[in-house]
């Protein structure tokens, strides 16, 4: 296919009788919830297997029984060449979400974050690896290597995981992604992939706010599939999960910004998310406001499904315009197109 469209990839997967998928995570969220799955003919499907993103315990169980296959996945990196872990097909461990064992001739390490010590099985730390895979180094940039690679010859994935009793591991989390409520540590990924489980939501994705009390609280941008609300969102994680990871609040969206390969780009949503508690501490519910808390140009942001933020412009409605209005914050121009009494203001540009 030129590029992606969830129809010809149905029609090709029923005409070819495909029996093993090479997929990413967004293209399996379609296959266990789309609607359009259900009028071709994928019963000669035998297994699926994901890479590029996590795949939750939850969606991989889902479209194992919608399809009637298989559904695997394993780990890597560009810095590994690329794989370090991945379940065997003839495997029978059951072990939904898992990544899989190591591959052979690799070692492996789950250690503390804060101290590097090595942790026991079933805690949660930094995954490090090291095998005849690993790169030499980053291409002229040693110091980016040593921050990468330590003495010993182990690489620093940035992964936050676990391996459980049998030597099979789990990825729960970037380090960098981590949400930091009142000192506890909550792994957005974990409660999106909890999310795609829940029958009405199509979609999800999780991030950090700032709040005074917590430090961080997690908010859940929701692209629905059926008839949900945010307190039936909120409650349903609360019976799920432990106090601290709970969602805290809710958005629903048409959809859910993400990368080619299907990585949540939840940069986009940080910055979305920071532009409006901007505009709540300026006073003003339409728009980016003025020294004065004046209305100033509205901006809103829609997000393609490449993650592309593509920004509009709107005139405020009529009365809510001040005829003289003070300029706001980086801005004293008027906006392309509007009267001198609406301004423009490079503020929304920059947090949106």
């Amino acid at each position: 296919m030129p590029r992606f469209d969830l129809e010809q990839f149905l029609q090709i997967m029923q005409d070819h009788k495909i029996t093993r998928a090479y997929l990413v995570p967004p293209i399996v969220l379609a296959l266990a919830k789309h609607p359009l799955v259900d009028k071709f003919d994928l019963s000669s499907l035998e297994l699926i297997l994901s890479g590029a993103a996590p795949l939750g315990q939850e969606l991989q169980q889902t479209v194992e029984k919608r399809l009637g296959c298989r559904a695997l996945q394993g780990y890597g990196l560009t810095e590994t060449s690329p794989v370090t872990h991945v379940i065997p097909d003839d495997d029978t461990s059951e072990k939904a979400g898992s990544i899989g064992p190591l591959v052979p001739s690799t070692e492996a390490k789950v250690v503390d974050v804060d101290n590097g010590t090595e942790l026991e099985a079933n805690q949660r730390g930094e995954i490090w690896v090291r095998g005849p895979q690993i790169m030499k180094g980053y291409l002229n940039n040693e110091e980016a290597t040593s921050h990468t690679i330590d003495a010993d010859g182990f690489l620093h994935t940035g992964d936050i995981g676990y391996a459980d009793d049998d030597g099979y591991f789990y990825i729960v989390d970037r380090l960098k992604e981590l949400i930091k409520y009142k000192g506890f540590q909550v792994p957005p990924a974990e409660l999106e992939a909890l999310l795609l489980g829940h029958e009405s939501i199509g979609d999800a994705a999780v991030i950090p706010v700032p709040d005074e009390e917590a430090g961080e609280i997690p908010k859940a941008y929701i692209v629905k599939s059926g008839d949900v609300g945010e307190e039936d969102v909120i409650s349903w994680v609360a019976e799920r999960v432990a106090a601290h990871k709970k969602i805290r609040r809710v958005e629903f969206v048409d959809e859910i910004p993400k990368s080619a390969p299907g990585k949540i780009l939840r940069r986009v949503l940080v910055e979305r998310a920071r532009g409006e508690q901007v505009t709540r501490r300026r006073g003003c519910t339409r728009g980016v406001a003025c020294r004065q808390g004046r209305l100033a140009q509205r901006e809103s942001t829609r997000f393609t499904p490449e993650g592309s933020a593509v920004r509009s412009r709107h005139r405020p409605p009529a009365g809510l315009a001040t005829p003289e209005p003070s300029p706001c914050r980086g801005c004293a121009t008027p906006g392309p197109g509007f009267p001198q009494s609406q301004w423009s203001c490079d503020v929304a540009s920059a947090i949106l």
